[in-house]
């Protein structure tokens, strides 16, 4: 990935595609670029004006002389003008031309550069379904169609968001426009995007604001131009989204491509997060929808090639072969049906339909032509749906919250675990539920003279279930919250669900029909004389009890704990246990954290060999594994020091779609806890792709 032109020279169907277009820019002259749009270029410069369009009719011009915006005739005026001179100087009427077909060459040539970036493919691979489509090559360089500006330009913006930066982002959709006002269907998505998904939500704004502002910008000193609106606001182009159409009475009718676009950008939003990879496959079904719902022009089909370049990279032999029907079926439809070229140096003019007779004379034929054609797109239309959309891991990851359950006895880490995986997901995303929260007394109750706190009798794990499993279920629970210092409960208040449901508690695990519903079952294991330190620790200095009735609370729960809270633990898919590497670092007068290596238990564990190789490999550290049963999995000793920007980078390694899953900026830890989220994360993506395979 990441090639340079320079190596991209070096490969042979690169340098056939070069030749080819070279030849076509050489040889061909399309019948709308001589016709159309050099004319009216040409007839600025001569004609300098602020408004060139209305200039162009004021002098006669055809109102099909350049259907487009400024942005349209901005980039393409500079090559079209040196073109211009030359033919002055020389006294011929072909460089002009070839100025216009330069500009579309290098946008060309970005475009390849920028799917390499999008998709995340080696460019080689792109060479054959881009570089060497005929789609591109027959519309481009054959019959002249200038939609190349705005696909890049799009595309521009499609790279700009996929790194948020959004107004970037948002600026070059605004150009892609304002060259040609069919850019404004993907606006809709792109909304949706940042609507539903949490940790992009915060762009919407700006890059809506960078979008309209720069629409208004570029375009708006020309919305009151009568030649705008005659030749590109209202050019014929614009009035094929009315064509077909329901008759409800003499004078209203159901137009059906905006109905059933708006019914594509509802089932968009209503099939809930959102990743880049779904919304980039939405865009190529709202594009297919207009070609097939409308009486589409030839140029049109070249909004569609980057998302079939995607759908031939992801998909198998079939998906080329069905592309590759498609590309035969468009391209002799419109040799028969369009103009062509006129060819220089040998006096060839090809620029009427090919085989006129036959177009003539054979509409059945012509009808069913098409309707081939309309079928194939349908069933590629459908199969983007389905691999692009269906098969896609986030998607899979977003059907329903995402839910964590974290068990273990008190002071073993739960309330640190939960708060770093939440900076991981970000606050937007999590919705904590702690069952501390679902205690049946508060503090200063004498029912606790006769119970612990470990004691299910003590807890409403009733209560905690149904809450949990109605969070689950996308629905807002009632819950109240046990203040630790105060050691009363606060009043009652409502708590909406997240994406993300993080349950910690001493029975997160106890309930089998809530544990069986969580996606990953966590088991804190903590050695004891380090749980007794962090306990002592957090209860005396944080929440400020008295050291004498912690000390006595520990004693007085042991029972409990080996009763109710350990058995939790051959229900937990990970079972992490901090142990101290030093002993005689558990010293409570001692500042410094003490040194801790991490053991893990990981059941059904056929991952475990990727994520140990990146463990050593990537972060450095030394790990000692331990098989066990045939239904036990994997333990693993893990000892040595790692900051939090290695194991974000080990996270990208093990888990390529962890920008779509975590936070813009997710908070990574250092050291052990930080591979305890890394762990959890990439333990988390696979039980899921399980499932679905199942």
């Amino acid at each position: 990935m990441g090639l340079t032109l320079r190596q991209l020279a070096t490969n042979p169907l690169f340098v056939a595609g070069v030749l080819i277009r070279l030849l076509l820019l050489i040889v061909a002259a399309p019948d709308v670029q001589s016709k159309w749009f050099v004319p009216f270029l040409r007839e600025a410069l001569v004609h300098p004006s602020i408004d060139p369009w209305s200039t162009h009719l004021a002098l006669g011009g055809d109102p099909m002389g350049f259907p487009y915006g400024p942005v349209m005739y901005i980039l393409h005026a500079p090559l079209v003008w040196v073109g211009d001179l030359i033919d002055q100087a020389v006294g011929t009427d072909c460089y002009a031309g070839m100025g216009f077909g330069l500009t579309i060459l290098g946008l060309d040539v970005g475009c390849l550069l920028l799917l390499e970036k999008l998709l995340k493919v080696p460019a080689h691979r792109l060479l054959l379904p881009y570089w060497l489509s005929p789609i591109v090559i027959y519309i481009c360089y054959w019959h002249g169609q200038t939609d190349m500006v705005p696909v890049y330009l799009l595309l521009s913006s499609l790279y700009f968001l996929q790194r948020l930066r959004v107004e970037y982002a948002g600026a070059a959709l605004a150009l892609a426009m304002a060259a040609k006002l069919s850019m404004l269907l993907p606006l809709p998505f792109l909304c949706v995007y940042f609507l539903r998904n949490k940790r992009n939500r915060w762009g919407l704004s700006r890059f809506l604001a960078w979008t309209v502002g720069g629409w208004l910008l570029i375009q708006g000193p020309f919305l009151f131009s009568p030649g705008v609106h005659r030749m590109v606001l209202q050019s014929p182009e614009i009035q094929k989204i009315y064509r077909v159409a329901i008759s409800i009475g003499d004078n209203h009718s159901v137009y059906i491509l905006p109905l059933t676009y708006l019914l594509l950008v509802y089932v968009a939003w209503r099939i809930g997060r959102m990743s880049f990879d779904l919304m980039f496959a939405f865009l190529g079904m709202s594009f297919f929808l207009v070609l097939l719902l409308a009486p589409a022009s030839i140029g049109w089909f070249l909004w569609t090639v980057p998302f079939l370049v995607a759908h031939q990279v992801s998909g198998g032999p079939s998906s080329v072969l069905l592309v590759a029907t498609f590309s035969g079926l468009l391209i002799g439809f419109h040799l028969v049906n369009s103009t062509g070229a006129y060819v220089r140096w040998i006096d060839l003019d090809l620029t009427g339909p090919l085989l006129q007779g036959v177009a003539a004379n054979g509409k059945h034929l012509q009808s069913l032509w098409l309707t081939a054609m309309t079928g194939v797109g349908g069933v590629l239309s459908m199969r983007m749906l389905r691999e692009g959309v269906q098969r896609n891991d986030y998607y899979r990851l977003s059907r329903r919250p995402l839910a964590i359950g974290i068990a273990g006895d008190s002071g073993a880490g739960k309330d640190t675990l939960n708060r770093a995986l939440a900076g991981l997901f970000g606050d937007d995303s999590v919705v904590n539920v702690s069952g501390d929260d679902y205690h049946l007394w508060d503090r200063h109750a004498p029912m606790w003279q006769a119970f612990t706190h470990l004691n299910p009798q003590a807890n409403d794990l009733m209560a905690f279930s149904r809450d949990v499993l109605a969070l689950m279920d996308g629905k807002p629970i009632l819950c109240r919250h046990y203040d630790h210092k105060a050691g009363r409960f606060t009043k009652a208040a409502v708590v909406q669900n997240n994406d993300v449901i993080l349950v910690s508690g001493l029975h997160a695990l106890y309930v089998p029909a809530l544990a069986e519903r969580f996606d990953v079952q966590i088991f804190l294991a903590m050695n004891e004389e380090l749980r007794r330190y962090f306990k002592i620790r957090r209860d005396v200095y944080e929440r400020g009890h008295d050291p004498v009735k912690v000390l006595e609370s520990i004693e007085r729960r042991r029972a409990d704990t080996e009763r109710f809270i350990n058995p939790q633990e051959a229900i937990a898919g990970l079972v992490f246990s901090l142990e101290p590497t030093i002993p005689e670092q558990l010293d409570l007068r001692r500042a410094e954290e003490p040194a801790l290596h991490l053991r893990v238990r990981i059941r059904r564990a056929l991952y475990y060999d990727r994520l140990v190789r990146v463990l050593i490999g990537l972060c450095g550290l030394h790990v000692d594994i331990e098989m066990l049963g045939p239904n036990e999995g994997v333990t693993l000793m893990i000892d040595g020091e790692i900051g939090k920007e290695d194991i974000a980078l080990a996270a990208g390694q093990l888990v390529p779609e962890v920008e779509e899953l975590l936070a813009v900026e997710p908070n990574w830890e250092d050291n052990m806890m930080g591979i305890m989220q890394l762990i959890t994360l990439f333990h988390l993506t696979e039980v899921i792709r399980a499932r679905a395979a199942e």
